[in-house]
């Protein structure tokens, strides 16, 4: 039960955070904060990377919509990149072994 509250609680945070990011992007101000951050992590060019988010505001959807777009597409990064780090351990720790 104390997780499931934990994980309430930071849904609601990563939703203000993405929420006040998105402000402007309708009305095609330039896109900073979170996804900024998350682009150059990743590599990707600064200029693109509202491309998502403006093409689901063409299709029609809500900000709400947009946001648990932007959600689902964290918690699966998320996923990915724990499988990953596990993945990459478990090479490491079986080619220490050997």
């Amino acid at each position: 039960m104390l997780l499931k509250q934990r994980a309430k609680d930071h849904v609601q945070e990563l939703t203000h955070i993405i929420k006040s990011s998105l402000s402007g992007v309708e009305s095609k101000i330039p896109f900073a904060g979170l996804f900024d951050t998350l682009s150059g992590l990743f590599g990707f060019g600064a200029q693109h990377n509202n491309e998502i988010v403006r093409r689901l505001f063409e299709f029609g959807c809500s900000t709400d919509q947009v946001v648990n777009s932007i959600l689902a597409l964290l918690v699966g990064a998320t996923v990915e990149m724990s499988l990953g780090m596990f993945s990459l351990l478990f090479l490491m720790e079986t080619s220490l072994n050997m």
